[in-house]
């Protein structure tokens, strides 16, 4: 996550907690999809929390539009892998 966000330009080093939060929800989130004992309602508050913390730093389709990026685009295929993991 952290070499998609560097090239947004939307990460500072003020960003540094709210980026911590992001991968531990992510995390947490992979931690639920991967438990026998996970409930949907916890799998779909997991994921919404996820799209909702991806947004902050630029990483969703729709949040993308609003970031100026700087340099290069980052390649699609780290966003895809996160949006196709949510999805699945």
């Amino acid at each position: 996550m952290k070499q998609a966000v560097d090239h947004l330009g939307v990460y500072g080093a003020e960003d540094y907690d709210a980026f911590v939060m992001t991968v531990s929800v992510r995390s947490n989130y992979e931690r639920l999809r991967l438990s026998p004992d996970a409930t949907q309602k916890e799998l779909i508050a997991a994921q919404r929390a996820v799209k909702e913390w991806l947004s902050v730093f630029g990483l969703t389709p729709q949040s993308r539009s609003t970031v100026s990026i700087k340099g290069k685009k980052p390649e699609d295929s780290a966003f895809k892998r996160i949006f196709d993991d949510l999805m699945n």
